[in-house]
């Protein structure tokens, strides 16, 4: 959607080990199937010639370190429109700047894992996302992740349309954001609740107050004793 350029595009892939390829090859089928060639119109320009430059060393820096780039349309870029392709990129590690900073464009890195405790952990290590994205129709597996890991939003087999849901509170935590809107939840957020107290004619209080005497000494001693 619009190139990868949305907030909550993921950054990242994590598919078991030695289920790259297979994937790769249906990536390769699935996207010529919606965009015939980088030029159509349906498909999406980088914002500005910065973004777009941005984007191209992002990729020059992968490959450096050893990435691989696997283009999912015949032409990989057009500088005269700003254009790349939707780019699969394998072999990443964590010094690559893609692998660092937002993307906000159409590169998706691919990882590896061999447990599902390993990538939990790789998501715990690192800032808190905004969102969270499972693919997968196990219960036990969905409760694991949701319960282990942190993060603004979930998605269990969909990718960004949880925004869409006006019924569901939006917003990051931590470096992801602060807050939340959409919901009744946006309507607190975005609200500031005055809060009115009115005291009684015969406050309990009214025994902690001076003078202090016999009732003070009972109703003090007797909270006391609740001190762990």
């Amino acid at each position: 959607f619009n190139a990868g350029q949305t907030c909550v595009a993921p950054d990242y892939l994590f598919l078991p080990t030695g289920k790259v390829e297979a994937f790769v090859e249906h990536a390769k089928a699935i996207v010529p199937s919606w965009y015939k060639q980088l030029s159509t119109k349906d498909y999406t320009a980088i914002i500005d010639k910065k973004a777009y430059q941005r984007l191209q060393l992002t990729l020059k820096d992968a490959v450096s370190k050893g990435a691989t780039l696997v283009p999912l349309l015949d032409q990989h870029h057009d500088d005269a429109l700003n254009k790349i392709a939707p780019t699969l990129v394998l072999n990443v590690s964590d010094d690559m700047l893609i692998m660092q900073e937002e993307i906000f464009g159409p590169l998706f890195p691919i990882k590896t894992y061999d447990g599902i405790e390993q990538v939990i952990h790789y998501i715990n290590d690192r800032d808190r996302p905004l969102a969270l994205y499972l693919f997968s129709n196990n219960k036990q597996l969905q409760q694991l992740v949701i319960e282990n890991t942190l993060s603004g939003g979930v998605g269990l087999n969909e990718c960004a349309l949880h925004v869409a849901q006006p019924d569901l509170p939006f917003g990051g935590i931590g470096n992801s954001g602060m807050g939340q809107y959409h919901a009744f939840e946006g309507f607190l957020e975005f609200s500031k609740l005055r809060p009115i107290f009115t005291q009684s004619k015969n406050p309990a209080i009214a025994k902690m107050l001076p003078p202090y005497g016999e009732q003070f000494d009972k109703l003090y001693n007797f909270m006391l004793s609740f001190k762990l």
